[in-house]
């Protein structure tokens, strides 16, 4: 399996649970499968559009939580290489 597969996989959970939870914040704070992959879409999108290519090496310097996974997902469906 590759990475833009493991990407993937949370595309179909959206699809098929949209409703289920996909992320537990701190302080309780919650997204569904279909907002965290709204977000996906809308990272990978962004960091198209700013150039980011597949198979760079992007340094990602975020706190854990939400953003950290969407923009983790968004680097893999783009195809770049996370750096943690």
């Amino acid at each position: 399996m590759t990475v833009v597969h493991v990407s993937l996989e949370l595309a179909r959970h959206a699809r098929d649970n949209p409703g289920g939870i996909a992320v537990i914040g701190s302080g309780g704070s919650m997204l569904t499968f279909a907002e965290l992959e709204a977000r996906v879409q809308a990272s990978a999108h962004a960091l198209r559009a700013l150039g980011l290519a597949r198979g760079e090496r992007t340094a990602l310097f975020v706190p854990p939580g939400a953003d950290f996974v969407a923009l983790f997902h968004a680097l893999l469906r783009l195809g770049a290489l996370p750096i943690l």
